[in-house]
């Protein structure tokens, strides 16, 4: 500020400051009503003055000069109005020229905008299902540059527009428009009413832009039709080919979204990949669409049912169910009376996260409560052309899933009554951070490996039933490992609490029942393996190569102890369990007699390192019936009540053993 000149304080040598004053000499704006909280405000277009007292004799202001911090010098107008080009905090202050030369500055006053003035919001009434309402907020106010927000938060603002999800509510929402001025809050009425679920159709010969998913007027894709539907919905896909797609919605508990065929066109709808070409698998094909990899995708969903469909013929898993990712839970899918085949690799895939992406033991679980049940699933982890440079620890081209995989992050998987055959690699396999499940009832035939794999993988596999499930014609029948890999890094490799009860394994060329400490991918020494128990369950002919074992517990048997010096290996039991080779040699060889981590008792044809042989009088072994003739030394096997408490209380039958019992899964008075 310059100084004062021309009259008697200039000698002084005093800089006018910018509160106004100098030696009695005071300058201000005037037109402006003072406000405690925001300071001076202005009202739009208000008239604005100043006035000076104390001026020396003689000295008159000849000039001023408005301005602004941030827009500098205004027009000597004597009015301010905010638009919305200025900013309206602004430092409003004026500089007066004085007739001796001189200058004088009135003290800052900061403008605000007056504060919003609250109107009224129509209230909004929609029906779901039939659109996202929006509303102009600006309808509820007046006032200027205001900002807007809401509480509860559900309702998305973007400047002056809110959109209300389709969901079903009845609430009234606290809109809030603010400024610089100050702010005012609007009650706004939401009801969004529910409609009763119906049925969405597609058909290959339905129309995308003209179809309501009416019977007369079905859309063409799975796709479009979702953009209409609400949970609860049902999605019916009428016979024909469709493309492979991914479902956009999920339901709730008690509004599930499914995706079916009528009840008499089960199996006609067909999701079909591009690998129709490779008939003859490994022939040339089409390059892999990323978009169309999975038959049906499910990610990140809840609460849906796929029933009745066919998927063929597709890259990768013909129906993938994934997890949202880490610290999310998702799921409470089912997968029903399906038929899945020809698949680059696994038919059925749910897990938490990629199997091929590392989680850790103490993850919350991503994806929980799956059910997969009475599907059929066959060739699967068939040769293509996105597989082909893949092989298997046998060396063999191939995808190196399996027909039905459980991995990766998931708790609560039932796998019931599916029929699974004529599939390279496994049939079910439980792998990788996998706690509290069952599977139960499969029938699974003809797979080039292991009928039922569990696999505690880098982390863990616990809790598992395995329960009256018949393997016929594969490597392996149940096998229990650890690949943990060589990656030592933690204590949380476990396998617990699995329970192997009434399964039939039948013509298998290399073992029944294994208890594998893999050869490469456990050699660590950490976590556990303890309580798993294996009671009545037949085997039959399950060494036909002769070189292996029909139980087999060698490798388990020399684990050592943990980091902590605990045991590795505990509670491993064989009860009640009934093999027999035509050959008349069994094969379980290693001896834990007397090992207190072991218990083999009241088996049939199963001993501690000895190989025996005594016909247990099948009822028609050669063509599946594994009942027991009268007569039979497989009966009255088991006398301890303890032995058939709880899971163990009846057969594959489901009948009541009643003591003295059968050994093997099926019962059979004495």
């Amino acid at each position: 500020m310059r100084l004062l000149t021309g009259h008697k304080l200039a000698s002084a040598g005093l800089l006018l400051k910018g509160h106004g004053l100098l030696g009695g000499i005071a300058a201000r704006i005037t037109g402006l009503t003072s406000n405690n909280t925001f300071g001076a405000t202005a009202q739009s277009g208000a008239s604005l003055g100043f006035a000076v007292s104390g001026l020396p004799d003689g000295v008159t202001v000849t000039g001023q000069s408005w301005r602004t911090s941030s827009a500098g010098e205004l027009a000597t107008t004597a009015t301010y109005a905010p638009d919305a080009s200025t900013n309206d905090l602004e430092n409003l202050f004026v500089v007066l020229t004085l007739s001796d030369g001189g200058s004088l500055q009135t003290p800052a006053s900061v403008i605000r905008y007056p504060a919003p003035v609250a109107g009224t919001l129509a209230p909004v009434q929609e029906v779901q299902g039939t659109g996202t309402p929006s509303v102009n907020l600006a309808a509820g106010f007046t006032g200027a540059d205001l900002t807007y927000s809401a509480s509860p938060a559900w309702i998305t603002i973007s400047g002056s527009t809110a959109t209300i999800a389709d969901a079903l509510r009845s609430e009234v929402v606290a809109i809030t428009a603010t400024n610089s001025g100050g702010s005012a809050t609007v009650d706004l009425a939401v009801s969004i009413a529910v409609r009763a679920p119906i049925n969405v159709e597609v058909s290959p010969l339905g129309n995308d832009t003209t179809g309501d998913g009416t019977v007369l007027a079905p859309f063409a894709t799975p796709q479009a039709a979702q953009a209409v539907m609400i949970p609860g919905d049902t999605l019916i896909l009428r016979p024909g080919v469709y493309d492979p797609f991914e479902m956009l919605l999920g339901g709730g508990p008690a509004s599930r979204i499914t995706v079916a065929t009528l009840p008499s066109e089960v199996g006609q709808a067909i999701i079909r990949g591009d690998l129709q070409q490779h008939v003859v698998y490994g022939g040339p094909g089409i390059t892999q669409d990323n978009a169309t990899r999975d038959g049906i995708r499910i990610d990140g969903k809840n609460y849906i049912t796929l029933r009745g469909l066919t998927v063929e013929y597709v890259w990768r898993n013909g129906v993938f169910i994934k997890g949202a990712g880490e610290n999310t839970v998702t799921g409470n899918h089912i997968i029903e009376d399906c038929l899945v085949r020809h698949t680059g690799l696994s038919g059925i895939m749910a897990c938490g996260e990629r199997p091929e992406l590392a989680v850790a033991a103490n993850d919350p679980f991503r994806t929980r409560h799956i059910t997969i049940r009475n599907n059929e699933v066959t060739q699967t982890n068939v040769v293509t052309d996105y597989n082909d440079t893949v092989t298997n620890s046998f060396g063999e081209p191939g995808g190196v899933g399996e027909a039905i995989t459980i991995a990766n992050s998931l708790r609560y998987a039932y796998v019931y009554n599916n029929y699974i055959h004529n599939s390279r690699q496994y049939g079910i396999d439980f792998k990788n951070h996998v706690v509290d499940g069952e599977i139960t009832g499969n029938r699974i035939e003809d797979v080039v490996r292991y009928g039922i794999y569990l696999d505690a993988g880098e982390t863990d596999v616990r809790r598992i039933l395995v329960d009256g499930n018949i393997i016929q014609r594969c490597r392996a029948g149940i096998v229990i490992a650890r690949e943990e890999d060589g990656n030592d890094s933690g204590d949380n490799l476990i396998v617990e609490d699995i329970d192997l009860v009434n399964n039939t394994l039948a013509n298998l060329s290399r073992v029944g029942i294994h208890y594998q400490r893999h050869g490469t991918k456990d050699q660590q020494d950490i976590g556990y393996f303890r309580r798993v128990r294996a009671r009545f369950n037949t085997l039959y002919n399950t060494n036909t190569d002769g070189s292996y074992r029909d139980i087999s517990i060698d490798g388990i048997a020399t684990f050592g102890v943990n980091r902590a010096g605990q045991q590795i290996v505990s509670g491993i039991e064989l009860i009640g369990n009934l093999a027999w080779n035509p050959d008349g040699q069994m094969r379980m060889a290693t001896d834990v007699a007397g090992d207190p981590r072991f218990t083999v008792a009241q088996n049939h044809n199963v001993r501690n390192g000895a190989f025996v042989g005594d016909d247990p009088l099948f009822v028609d072994a050669a063509n599946g019936d594994f009942n027991l003739r009268p007569g039979s030394p497989a009966r009255a096997k088991v006398t301890t009540a303890a032995y058939i408490a709880g899971l163990y209380a009846r057969d594959s039958n489901g009948t009541a053993h009643v003591l003295p019992t059968s050994a093997g899964a099926y019962y059979a008075a004495a």
